[in-house]
């Protein structure tokens, strides 16, 4: 005996079922459905592939921190150095060399400013993609669901599981709006920091520097904040990758979830038979107690 995708009613497509004198339940395009996967069209596929380029997306971010890690590292590394070719600068030679360090430190600032502003402007559009496939999910769904046709247990049995479903989308998108606003928070804080133009002494000041010594802990201290400043800037690249990390792996789920929505969105439940509905409703039980009788006689005798 089959029973239909609710497992509550044996729903054969000519005959109504015994359990709900219904017909054509757990179908999706005349096909019997035994697995919500079995829902397949121009949706579901655009939505899967849309999945697959999220997934696609987090190992891109994954790359992104490991290099913006060693960013990191490279400007400690830079800092220690600084503060050495500085400290021990006691000669011509030895404080050109310094200064040619803080330069190197100048460069790199420069660089790290424009990498995050970069990875900044990455990250809205990247946000903006996902947001745009939930969003075109969204308008494919019925939430709260309902359908004036539903009648039987199969009905109720769809309608609790869209209704947990729902619970779950509900939840992720919180999450999501949350996340959403987090990042833009980190946004405008990379953005307020990088967009400032560094600051640097005039070439008087590095000549008189080198040639007479004068006004070195103004120097080195210059040349320090920059790359402070550039260490700062990759921290909050750092937390905005892996919070555009999150919202990658959320935006995944939420779009998985909205599928499992749809698909089961679109699997019947028991039609009422189109034929003797009457019959079938109301009348067929009484011929069963009534032939029992001893004076039984068919309508038809």
């Amino acid at each position: 005996m089959s029973f239909c995708y609710w497992k509550l009613c044996t729903c054969p497509d000519t005959q109504p079922c015994s359990e709900h004198h219904g017909n054509h339940c757990g179908l999706f395009n005349g096909l019997q459905i035994t697995n919500n996967n079995q829902v397949v069209d121009g949706i579901t596929r655009n939505t899967d592939a849309a999945i697959l380029r999220m997934t696609a997306d987090e190992a891109t971010i994954d790359m992104e921190i490991a290099k913006v890690e060693q960013r990191k590292q490279q400007l400690e590394n830079m800092k220690r150095d600084l503060d050495t070719a500085f400290d021990g600068a006691n000669s011509i030679g030895q404080r050109r060399a310094a200064i040619q360090k803080g330069m190197q430190a100048y460069a790199t600032a420069n660089e790290v400013n424009q990498e995050a502003a970069s990875a900044a402007q990455q990250a809205y559009a990247l946000t903006v993609g996902w947001q745009s496939a939930i969003g075109a999910m969204s308008t494919k769904l019925i939430q709260p669901y309902s359908d004036p046709t539903g009648y039987c247990d199969c009905y109720t049995t769809k309608l609790d599981q869209l209704a947990a479903i729902d619970g779950q989308i509900s939840n992720s998108r919180a999450r999501w709006n949350a996340d959403n606003a987090e990042l833009a928070r980190y946004r405008s804080h990379l953005w307020n920091i990088v967009k400032a133009p560094a600051t640097i002494v005039t070439g008087l000041g590095i000549w008189a520097y080198i040639i007479f010594g004068w006004g070195a802990a103004l120097m080195k201290a210059m040349f320090v904040i920059l790359l402070v400043v550039a260490i700062m800037v990759i921290a909050f690249l750092l937390r905005l990758l892996y919070l555009k990390k999150r919202m990658a792996t959320l935006a995944r789920q939420l779009l998985g979830l909205q599928l499992i929505y749809y698909r089961v969105q679109s699997i019947g439940t028991c039609k009422k038979f189109a034929g003797e509905e009457q019959y079938y409703e109301n009348i067929w039980w009484q011929d069963e107690v009534l032939k029992n009788l001893p004076d039984y006689k068919a309508e038809d005798q």
